[in-house]
């Protein structure tokens, strides 16, 4: 019978913890004619074959004090990070944890479907957090009009609940399958929200393995879809990663870590943050592990994205003409002056973008610049207009030099909000981590919600000293999507 099931690839396991809301699930595919009483042996079997004697907990917390007591003989230094917040503002919220999605709100949706789970299973809850994110944080209303809404929430939870099917073991244990999962999740994109959604904008796909060793596989999925401002929904059936065995938790961040020994052997380290939508750290709705999970079977990733019908291109050379002075020369102004910049070869609404700007130029023939720091100075902008709204945002930024003198320098990606009749921060970038060679770019993304027309990328410094232009941040090769 263990060889029957060998043809493992994904199946969702939910059992409940020690709390109302402590319900753990993970998940795998089976043969559909394997007996719940066979897949329950076959289970058994399996955790009693995996369970390691090493310290492979999760945690929640600072993720230095992990590894100084885990690795005491090494010194540690963050050297990458990465949130799903770089890119979109925000992060995806964690279910049941709070007021903002709170554990009433799910009872309540989950008495209201023909779910006959106790408690719904992890895999769908996972679900209606990456909904939720879709909905409040991106602005695909046709998923949820009013996240703030007690109603809509309800409604959501009921609707993920109806369509994602669970298998009933005992009171405590739910089984789901995980192509049910991504199956469900087209399916409310097709049936209940907008079917456009399902057909041409927003995508589920899932990968997974029966035995171990495919690290390589999965981490270059989730640092990706980070980077693309997307969580990843990951599943693990073992039970020696703390909470994160046999449960849905919802990625949404990761560091790298380098250690190095007395010896001077380097020893690197991942760290994947996730929601656990869970009632089980009070002082944090997250937990941590080390990416070596992802080395163990029985690992699935769920993962997403969007597609753009349209794309408005444009690059630096684009402002030659409209950047300048009335010699064609680079030049900082000290007031904002606007500018309609001719970015196409025709007359549609690709073809140009509204401009406002301040200490910003495009200089030397070559770059475009944003200069905040000069007496009598302090602030640098560039708005930028459309006729058509903006949902993604890719563009390439770099220092100057490294002698731009940013100690007090801050850089925001902004939009317009109506609600308020002014821009709003949106993501701040860390001008520290940023290129110090205007020849060598890196390439950042923004995530706005929908209906945005106006972004603005904005810098100011709290020291405007000096009779040079510093503080420049070089700009390049903009792409905005939209649909």
């Amino acid at each position: 019978m263990i060889f029957e099931l060998l043809s493992v690839v994904n199946l969702v396991i939910c059992a409940t913890g020690g709390n109302s809301t402590g319900h753990h699930d993970s998940y795998f595919d089976i043969d559909e004619n394997v007996t719940d009483e066979e897949l329950l042996e076959w289970l058994a079997l399996y955790d009693e074959q995996n369970t390691r004697s090493g310290n492979f907990d999760s945690f929640s917390g600072s993720e230095l004090d992990y590894l100084e007591d885990k690795y005491p003989d090494y010194a540690w230094n963050k050297i990458d990070e990465k949130n799903i917040s770089d890119v979109s503002g925000n992060e995806i919220v964690c279910i049941q944890y709070d007021g903002t999605f709170p554990y009433s709100d799910v009872m309540s949706g989950l008495a209201q479907s023909n779910s006959q789970s106790t408690y719904g299973g992890c895999g769908p809850i996972a679900m209606i957090g990456v909904f939720d994110y879709f909905a409040r944080h991106l602005g695909y209303d046709e998923i949820m009009q009013d996240p703030t809404s007690e109603n809509d929430r309800i409604e959501l939870t009921r609707l993920v609940f109806n369509y994602t099917p669970v298998i009933n073991i005992d009171p405590n244990h739910t089984f789901t399958f995980s192509a049910d999962y991504v199956t469900a999740f087209q399916r409310l994109l097709a049936l209940e929200f907008d079917y456009n959604l399902y057909l041409n904008v927003i995508r589920a796909y899932h990968i997974g393995f029966w035995g171990g060793g495919h690290h390589n596989d999965y981490w270059p999925i989730i640092t990706t879809s980070i980077a693309n401002g997307m969580p990843v929904t990951m599943s693990y059936l073992g039970n020696d990663y703390g909470t994160f065995s046999k449960h849905y938790t919802n990625i949404y961040a990761y560091s790298t870590w380098r250690g190095t020994s007395n010896s001077l052997e380097l020893k690197t380290v991942n760290i994947i943050k996730a929601k656990h939508n869970l009632d089980l750290y009070p002082e944090n709705d997250y937990i941590c592990c080390e990416s070596s999970i992802l080395d163990e079977g029985m690992v699935n990733l769920i993962y997403y994205d969007i597609d753009y019908s349209q794309c408005h291109s444009f690059d630096a050379s684009s402002f030659q003409y409209d950047f300048v002075n009335g010699n064609g020369g680079g030049q900082y102004f000290f007031y904002p002056i606007d500018a309609t910049v001719h970015t196409g070869t025709g007359y549609g609404d690709n073809d140009y973008v509204y401009t406002t700007r301040l200490r910003s130029s495009y200089i030397e023939n070559e770059y475009l610049v944003m200069s905040p720091k000069r007496q009598g100075a302090g602030t640098a902008y560039i708005t930028f207009t459309f006729s058509h709204p903006v949902e993604r945002v890719s563009f390439d930024a770099s220092l100057w030099s490294a002698s731009e003198y940013i100690d007090g320098q801050s850089f925001y990606a902004q939009y317009y909000d109506y609600s308020v009749s002014n821009f709003v921060n949106h993501v701040e970038y860390d001008l520290t981590t940023f290129s110090t060679n205007k020849n060598n770019l890196k390439n950042y993304v923004l995530l706005f919600k929908k209906g945005v027309y106006d972004f603005r990328l904005y810098t100011n410094t709290i020291y405007p000293t000096g009779i040079r232009n510093k503080g420049r941040i070089v700009l390049d090769n903009f792409n905005c999507y939209y649909n």
